[in-house]
């Protein structure tokens, strides 16, 4: 019974490997080999700024910097909450919140008409 075919067309025995394409020369879909790299040294600055423009295009590396530019951003606000409620609760240093203010002035301004 174990060399016979199973009964259940969706069983889990597996197909006979012969009858699958060999997947190591098969490259997958959207999928483009990657080149080797280039060495620039021994071409002009021309050649490493049309390097630099090709890489720009790219579309992760704008998503890249966006997320690095959205958690500085995010970040900033729970630190100034941190750093005032150091402030108040530790150092009680008129000085410091004034410096505190300025800077909340400065990151975020308001009414700027």
């Amino acid at each position: 019974m174990t060399d016979s075919a199973p009964a259940n067309p969706g069983s889990s025995r597996k197909p006979d490997s012969s009858s699958r394409p060999n997947t190591a020369t098969v490259p997958s879909p959207g999928l483009a080999p990657t080149p080797p790299p280039i060495d620039f040294s021994k071409f002009g600055w021309r050649a490493q700024v049309a390097s630099l423009l090709r890489y720009l295009a790219q579309t992760e590396v704008h998503t890249y910097a966006f997320s690095v530019a959205a958690n500085s951003i995010l970040s900033l606000f729970p630190f100034i909450v941190v750093t005032w409620t150091i402030e108040r609760r530790l150092f009680h240093s008129p000085r410091m919140e004034s410096v505190l203010i300025d800077m909340l002035r400065y990151f975020l301004p308001a009414h700027q008409d």
